[in-house]
Parts: C-alpha cells; structure tokens; sequence
C-alpha cells in the first residue's frame, strides 16, 4: 500500500469517494443478478415439472393399453417447447416405452429410470417424475431442457447492470471532483506556504482563512505557529547578537588571561629550571657529603682507637699514681671516645645504606628473627624481655638491611621501656601489593607531635644517661625502607606503648609464601 501512502492529496480524496461507491454498486449488483439466477432455476423447475404432470396425464391411457404410436405422437408435440431436448416414456417397469429427440440435437436418454426429482447438470436440466393412475404407478416421464435462456437471460442482466455501474461511478467521479476541492484546496494552500516558509525562512507569510471547520482551526493553527515561531526566531536573532558581543568581551578577556598565563608559564619554567639546578647541585652535595661521611667515619676509627687504647694504658700505668680528679678525667676521655667510637660506628652504617647494592633473594622472615633475637640476647636477658612473633613469611628481600631493619626496631623496643619488663611482639601481614611488618611493645610511647621527629638524623627525645644512643638508628630504618620502595610510621599512646609499622613491596613471581 506504498503508492496510496505516496498519493495526491485530490487523488487520495478521489480514491475515498469512487472505490467504496464502486465497491457497494458491484456488491449490491452481485447479490442482485444471484438472486435473479437461483430464482429463474426455481421458475425453469417449476415450468419443467408442469409440462412434465400434463405429458404424464396425457400419456396414461397409452401406457395403459400400450398404445407406442399414441404415445410417440404425444410426444412429438413437444416441437413447440423448442428448449426440450429430449423426452422418453418408461412403463411400468422402467423399460423405454416411446422417446423424443430434438432434431439435430446431441440427445441421449437415460437406459433406466433414475431418481425421481429436477437436477441442473452442466447445461442441462433433466426431470424424473412418476405418472400414477388411480394410485397406482403405471409408467415414469424423462425430460431433458437446455438452459440457453437462464444463459441469455444472465449476460442481459450483466451488461445492463455494468453500465448502470459505470453511469454511477460516472456521476460520482463528477461530485467527487467537484467537492474535493473544499478539502483539498486549504491543504494545498497549507502545504506551498509551508515549503516557501520552509525555502526562504520568511515566516511572515499566512494562510488565508476561507472556512469554520476542522481545516479552518488548522489554518488558524499555522498561522498562530508561524506567528510564534517568527516571534522566537526575532529573540533568537536576538540572543545570538548579544551573544556574538559577549563572545568577543570574552575571547578579548581570556586573550589577556592567555599573555598573563603564558608569562606566567615562562616565569614558572624559569623558577623550575632554576630548581633543577639547585636540586642537581644538591644531590651532588648529598652524593659528597655521604662520600665524606663515609670516608670521615672510616678514618676516624683508627685513631678513636688510638686514643682510647693509650688512655687506657696512662689509667692501668698510673693506676695508684694520680689523684681522683686525673682519674676521672681519664674516665671521661674514655667514655668520650667510645661514644665517639660508637657514632662514627652508626654513621658508616647510615651512610652504607645507599651505597651498598641491593642483593633481592627470598628470606625466611622467621630465620631472620631468630638471627635477631640472638643477637640481642644480653639485651634480653639484662631488662628481662619477652620477645615473640607470629607466623612469618618468605618473602623477596636484601637480607643484611632486613636484619638491621628488625635489629634497629626490637632493638629500641627493648631499651626505651617502663617500670615492666619490655614485652616485643612482631607480627606480618599480607595486603594489597605489599608485606606490612609491625614491631609492637609496652614501653614509655611517643607524643604524636614526634612521630616524623623520629625518623631525623642525629634527632633524640630522650638524654643519653636515661637512654643512651646517637639517634641514627631509625634514620637508618627509614632509609632502607625508602630505598626500597615501602613506608614507615608509628602508632603509639604515651605510656603504654608503641608499634612500628613499615612495608615492603610484595613480587608476586619470585615470593613464595609457607
């Protein structure tokens, strides 16, 4: 139905009128030449049947006394019915008793008596009927009649009926065409103001309004569109002006914005180049100051040696000889150097930790602490301290700075504790992408405001005749956590303790863990 769809508007119209009218004039003409048909096969029935009782009244006496002639004279009398085809007399016993042909007619009569009644086969009308006397049957008449009349009379019916059809539908096509203007001429009207609106983007155009109906409230409908839609296209008009100045304002402001940034930008790249330098020229620093730490504190110990044997060897020669004040200056001298001894000590290490190359094998953590523990066990045995672990792992590490890391830690836990004897508890644990190592004890505890003092070189909370050291060993533990990868913080309550966390990268590929 795509080529209805795609129609004219006047031929759409046209269609609506002519097919429904077309439709009800052949319907009503069909059911009319239908009912003329079956009624003319009921007359044609009727008028056989009669022609059938009067042959078979006339016909008794010759079937009676067997009379063929008078019988075949009968029926040649059916001349004057020119549709008869063929007629024929049975006796009694169903036997031809006298025929009738039409002449020059293809005739055929039954052998036998078949059913009684009328029936329509093919162009033929055939008629069985019984012919009694004084009830009882003495013989049966056939007749055959051609139907060339209800054939003439149908083709009649049709031609008449045809051009009646046409007449109609002529007259109809006149009115349709006539009165599909007033539908058809609004819409067109409607439809070219609509492609010239459309065209040329004039929307002061209008529809003239010719009617009050349905098409009458549409034109009034564009029109008032078009009204609102010129309306809209003057604000939009409008808006796009005011829109065009501040565009401008706007691209002039950020055109200055763009020089003020891009001084800015060249001051900034300045400033960072500046920095680089600055920060190049302190690395170097650092580079040199570890080399000079590390070359100072390697030299410093044969001497610190010196000093404090020959110390000793003046305080067991002159043992006797020197007063009190001597010795204890002597004794001072001593402890001096050791100290002295022992930082150089601390220093070498610290400055070792980035100069060193990192050996990543896997380490049994559990190997590890015990190493620690035994290296502490003067320590342990001296402040009376229980030291535990959990389950530890195996995991991808340098073996030397983990055993400092723990040394250092438990180390600490050890000597800063309370009135109790120092309880250490480490512990490991597996999170997302690392190891995290916690050292936890009931020692004094830290105040917040020196959990990242701690971790300062040289940086000390406490004198060193209440806890003697240097103050590098958590630097260092920061440094090896640094360099490798992890972090270290603290969680302490001043009084009751602290636990030192750190982490350590985990590798999937080469860790294996019991």
């Amino acid at each position: 139905m795509r080529w209805l769809r795609n129609l004219a508007i006047r031929r759409k119209l046209m269609l609506l009128v002519l097919l429904p009218s077309g439709v009800a004039l052949l319907l009503s003409a069909a059911v009319f030449i239908s009912y003329d048909w079956l009624m003319y096969r009921q007359t044609m029935i009727h008028e056989i049947s009669v022609l059938a009782d009067v042959l078979g009244n006339n016909s008794t006496a010759a079937l009676s006394f067997n009379a063929r002639d008078t019988a075949e004279e009968m029926l040649a009398a059916l001349k004057a019915q020119p549709h008869i085809v063929t007629a024929c007399l049975y006796d009694k016993q169903g036997r031809i008793f006298a025929t009738y042909a039409r002449p020059q007619a293809d005739a055929h009569v039954p052998a036998e008596v078949e059913n009684r009644g009328a029936r329509f086969a093919g162009d033929r009308l055939t008629l069985f009927q019984p012919i009694g006397l004084s009830s009882r049957l003495v013989g049966t008449i056939y007749l055959e009649s051609d139907v060339a009349e209800l054939t003439a009379r149908l083709h009649l019916y049709i031609i008449v009926v045809t051009i009646k059809i046409l007449l109609v539908l002529l007259i109809v096509f006149g009115l349709a065409l006539r009165l599909q203007t007033f539908i058809s001429r609004p819409l067109l009207k409607l439809a070219t103001t609509a492609r010239t609106v459309s065209k040329n983007h004039d929307y002061s155009l209008r529809v003239e309004k010719t009617t009050e109906d349905e098409l009458g409230e549409l034109t009034a409908a564009f029109n008032e569109m078009l009204t609102q839609i010129q309306q809209s296209d003057r604000a939009l008009q409008k808006a796009h002006d005011d829109l065009e100045e501040r565009v401008a304002l706007r691209t002039e402001e950020l055109s200055k914005a763009n020089a003020t940034l891009q001084l800015e930008i060249s001051e900034r790249q300045s400033a960072e180049a500046g920095l680089r330098l600055k920060t190049d020229a302190l690395a170097r620093s650092n580079t040199e100051l570890e080399q000079f730490a590390y070359v100072a504190s390697h030299d410093l110990q044969e001497p610190l040696r010196m000093v404090s044997s020959y110390l000793q060897l003046v305080e067991q020669r002159y043992a006797g000889k020197l007063d009190a004040e001597a010795t204890e200056f002597i004794n001072y001298a001593v402890d001096g150097a050791g100290r002295m001894r022992t930082l150089i000590r601390d220093l070498l290490e610290y400055s070792r930790v980035g100069r060193r190359q990192q050996s990543l094998l896997p380490v049994q953590c559990e190997t590890i602490f015990q190493n620690v523990v035994q290296s502490l066990q003067q320590a342990i045995l001296d402040s009376h301290a229980t030291v535990t672990a959990g389950p530890l792992p195996t995991i991808l590490a340098d073996t030397t700075e983990l055993t400092q890391l723990l040394q250092n830690l438990i180390g600490n836990a050890i000597k800063f504790h309370g009135p109790q004897p120092p309880v250490v508890h480490v512990e490991v644990s597996r999170q997302a992408g690392f190891w995290q190592f916690a050292v936890r004890d009931n020692g004094i505890g830290i105040e917040p405001e020196y959990f990242e003092k701690v971790f300062v070189i040289f940086q000390r909370l406490h004198s060193r005749t209440d806890y003697p050291g240097t103050g590098l060993g958590l630097a260092i533990c920061k440094k090896i956590i640094d360099r490798a990868g992890g972090r270290i913080w603290i969680e302490s309550t001043l009084g009751q303790g602290t636990t030192f966390f750190f982490t350590l990268p985990v590798n999937k590929e080469k860790e294996a863990t019991p």
